[in-house]
């Protein structure tokens, strides 16, 4: 195996660790936001979409305006994405 070949490797898993840390710290939040909401308005902890995930984040802003646990989960995710992004420019598949 090249060089190349096991850096695209090591950053696609440094990714795919940063993307489940990421969805870690989703459930911290959605746990963090239940505790506090009402019954009726309990957010479910299966199945992710863009709504859900932006109702989380506000929700957990109002509750916690000093809550760091949104920017861990922005930050985590931004850095998946981007060892993801590096990884596809050095595997060579936007040539």
């Amino acid at each position: 195996m090249t060089e190349r070949l096991i850096l695209v490797i090591v950053l696609f898993l440094v990714g795919q660790t940063f993307v489940l840390v990421s969805g870690f710290i989703m459930y911290a939040m959605i746990g963090e936001v239940n505790r506090k909401l009402p019954d009726g308005q309990r957010v479910g902890y299966l199945f992710g979409y863009y709504g859900k995930y932006r109702r989380v984040f506000r929700e957990y802003q109002r509750l916690y305006p000093n809550g760091r646990l949104g920017l861990y989960c922005k930050i985590t995710a931004a850095l998946g994405m981007a060892s993801a992004a590096a990884c596809i420019w050095l595997f060579g598949l936007l040539r």
